[in-house]
């Protein structure tokens, strides 16, 4: 086999590149470069690398290097950093650009040319680039840090203990070797140990890079010294299809243990079906590896109740656009909308002068939140608003006394206001009460109700009114306190801060879920919750919430690659038999579209009610909606919509999941005759099939509907009517020809010091802001 050789052309761009995991630490014989691809038709985030294809365009801006290819693999052409040209630049008809933002890129573009050869390997998401004929295969090796250990940062780890799980965290990625030394799973963590093989685990970005790289589904792997090497030939492109081929068969079977209601044999069938004879190209292996991902469509059963769910900020400026984006939502299968309402600045809501903030200026001639609300009801999706609870807009820079301090001057740039501070709640529930007794929404969502991310540095509610309420609760010392404030998590009373904390955050869930009960009675109490429940890292107890019932539903935002399984699972403990889960999956990331189809069945495997992708843009933009369609093809009922037509499913599915796997069929079928009570058909059924709770979940479900139900309020809330300000007073004073700078700043509920600005600044800070702070909450993650 021949092994990569590169170019001194190609060496010294690699060297520069570092931005992508480009890896030949041997190499003889070929040119071919190969650069990982960090996604296909997504969001082009800073320093990642992208290929667009299949569809008209890129939709992304001038600020990236494309490289044009031709439906020959040939560049035709190159487009630098802020090339107008570059602006939604049109996709070749058969090819496809490759773009990216990384500092390095214009490096690799120096060196590539037009007539260049350049292959998209679909399957490993990689791009292969050549000056010649592309030679797609290769022999690399990589250097691990030891054996069995935890995974560190700056480690790279491999596990042989067979049958043993790894114990790793969600934000690595793992291959699994057998004991013939073939590569037979990529992906994931926490893995299981092949018996006779062995499984590598990186965590850090060039050595992810590497394995996503090099060490697909098929190739041979070796250990050699503190090295691995990896073989990837063309006798091992049938390995590869035969692989993948046993994968889908077990993912088959794994269908059939968890009860689904699909067609296994037409899915073995088409299995059966598919022939690994002839593989001799990456073209003919993808063409058939792609045949075998779609019986994974039918490996998802069609839920008939459950929430499809999406987060969105509106960009709307009109009534129109509002309808035109409802209609796109009820078109791809969505039956609820979190609506995301700021908690000051730029709001969408139409509010009276007497508050502090003002609506976003350009939709002041328009009730967009109003809107919303009737086109939903004519769609038949539910609005729910979703407000950051004590996330600060950077435009606050007027009530700095509301902010949450931070325990050094040097900390970082989040901006929260303060639990502790009353005269902000004062605030935040009258605003709270002014949305929910004049808009006709169907639920409420405490976001970012919370403290930022505690990194083990910085860390916040070191301003007086949280010092001052937390001395007095806790009987300790001014030294006591700076004692926390200096050493953190050294400190004697740190875990007393900690539960102080959490505690806080738990009594203004309390007290906002009170006033949102008295007031609107038929509304759905939600809580985002962040993925890492560690006690001092958001000072979150969403448990809690859900226990004493402050909350009817939480939505754990668990957003990385290859953790919704296990992240589903965590939460689906914290349910009561009146609570709700729907998980969170971090669509705006990018992510593969097979990644986000594997996300939607997890959450059903591990017993979450729904799901909800951040964000509505992305889903469109990233092309999920078109591939998810299938799997919504019924429209699902929303329990929480319309909670008498979801229990008459949920009992109706109970009933064909009995019939089909109890292995009692005419006993369980006659517990369900006559009864409409899911309660009463659980216990009936309990007489005859032993409980399982995959058997069972329907049924629970349809009684945990009913036990949380808000339907007996629905209907008997009057709404008011919109507090319109008085018109100005005609005065009999001459007229003053140009207003002062005094005069301007004390009009009431104008802020001090506002200048006005061009709207597409407003806007465009606002998408700026949403993607740094998800930007800095993805990054922010721990690892293991």
């Amino acid at each position: 086999m021949k092994t990569i050789r590169l170019t001194a052309l190609f060496l010294v761009i690699a060297a520069l590149f570092a931005a992508f995991p480009v890896v030949a630490e041997e190499s003889e014989e070929s040119d071919t470069l190969i650069v990982h691809i960090d996604s296909v038709n997504g969001t082009r985030w800073e320093n990642t690398t992208c290929v667009y294809i299949g569809r008209a365009s890129t939709e992304q801006n001038e600020w990236g290097y494309n490289i044009l290819v031709d439906e020959n693999g040939i560049v035709t052409g190159k487009i630098v950093v802020g090339d107008v040209r570059g602006r939604n630049l049109a996709i070749p008809d058969g090819g496809f650009v490759f773009s990216s933002v990384a500092d390095d890129v214009k490096k690799l573009m120096e060196g590539i040319a037009v007539g260049d050869h350049i292959l998209f390997d679909s399957y490993g998401s990689r791009v292969l680039i050549s000056k010649e004929e592309i030679d797609p295969f290769y022999e690399v090796s990589h250097a691990f840090t030891g054996y069995n250990g935890v995974r560190y940062d700056n480690t790279l780890i491999v596990y042989n203990r067979a049958g043993t799980k790894t114990g790793t965290n969600g934000w690595g990625y793992e291959v699994c070797v057998d004991r013939d030394g073939i590569i037979i799973s990529a992906g994931d963590n926490d893995n299981t140990v092949p018996d006779g093989g062995f499984v590598i685990s990186a965590i850090e970005p060039e050595d992810r890079g590497f394995l996503k790289t090099y060490c697909i589904v098929g190739a041979k792997c070796v250990l050699s010294g503190m090295r691995f090497k990896v073989y990837y030939g063309p006798e091992m492109l049938a390995n590869t299809v035969a692989s993948e081929k046993e994968r889908m068969r077990a993912r088959i079977a794994e269908a059939e243990a968890d009860f689904r209601l699909i067609d296994t044999k037409g899915a073995y069938d088409a299995l059966d079906a598919i022939s690994a004879d002839g593989i001799d190209t990456l073209e003919r292996r993808n063409e058939v590896l792609q045949q075998i991902e779609d019986i994974g469509l039918l490996l998802i059963e069609k839920p008939k109740a459950s929430v499809v769910s999406v987060w969105y900020v509106p960009t709307e400026k009109t009534a129109e656009q509002v309808v035109s984006t409802v209609a796109k939502m009820k078109e791809m299968h969505i039956n609820q909308v979190c609506i995301g309402i700021s908690n000051g600045y730029d709001t969408i809501v139409k509010l009276p002068a007497r508050f502090p903030f003002a609506t976003r200026l350009d939709v002041k001639d328009a009730d967009l939140l109003a809107v919303y609300a009737e086109e939903c009801k004519k769609n038949g999706i539910e609005l729910i608003v979703s407000m950051p609870v004590f996330s600060c807009p950077t435009k606050d820079y007027k009530h700095n006394d509301w902010l949450a301090s931070p325990n050094k001057v040097s900390a970082g740039n989040e901006k929260f206001y303060s639990p502790a501070n009353d005269e902000y709640m004062a605030y935040l529930k009258d605003y709270v009460e002014y949305i929910i007794t004049r808009y006709d929404i169907d639920g409420f969502q405490y976001d970012y109700i919370r403290y930022p991310y505690f990194d083990g540095t910085t860390d916040y509610g070191y301003d007086d009114a949280t010092k001052n309420l937390f001395l007095k609760k806790a009987g300790l010392s001014e030294a006591d306190f700076e004692e926390i404030k200096a050493k953190l998590r050294a400190a004697n009373h740190w875990n007393e801060w900690v539960q102080f904390k959490r505690d806080l955050i738990s009594s203004r869930v309390a007290e906002l879920s009170a006033l949102i009960r008295e007031k609107r009675p038929d509304l759905y109490i939600s809580a985002c919750l962040a993925d890492d429940t560690g006690k001092d890292v958001y000072f979150q107890d969403g448990k809690k919430w859900v226990e004493d019932g402050s909350v009817d539903g939480i939505y754990p935002m668990s957003y990385g690659e290859g953790i919704m399984a296990n992240s589903t699972k965590r939460f689906a403990a914290y349910d009561t038999d009146r609570s709700f889960l729907v998980m969170g999956s971090g669509a705006y990331l990018s992510l593969s579209q097979k990644e986000i189809i594997a996300q939607t069945l997890q959450t059903r495997q591990n017993f979450a009610d729904g799901i909800a992708y951040f964000e509505w843009s992305a889903y469109v933009l990233h092309g999920y909606a078109e591939k998810l369609a299938a799997l919504y093809e019924d429209d699902p009922v929303s329990f929480t919509a319309d909670e008498k037509k979801a229990v008459e499913l949920l009992i109706a599915t109970a009933k064909e999941r009995f019939t089909r796997y109890s292995g009692k069929a005419e006993q369980a079928s006659a517990a369900f005759d006559g009864k409409t009570d899911p309660a009463q058909i659980k216990e009936a059924l309990l007489l005859i099939v032993p409980y399982d709770k995959k058997l069972y979940f329907d049924l629970d479900l349809a009684i945990r509907v009913r036990n949380f139900s808000r339907e007996q309020y629905k209907g008997t809330v009057e709404l008011l009517p919109y507090e319109v300000d008085p018109e100005p007073e005609e005065s009999s004073e001459e007229p003053v020809s140009e207003p002062t700078a005094e005069s301007e700043a004390s009009v009431p509920g104008k802020p001090e010091n506002e200048k006005p600005f061009p709207i597409g600044w407003i806007v465009g800070g606002a998408a700026a802001v949403l993607l740094a702070a998800a930007g800095v909450f993805f990054l922010k993650k721990r690892k293991k």
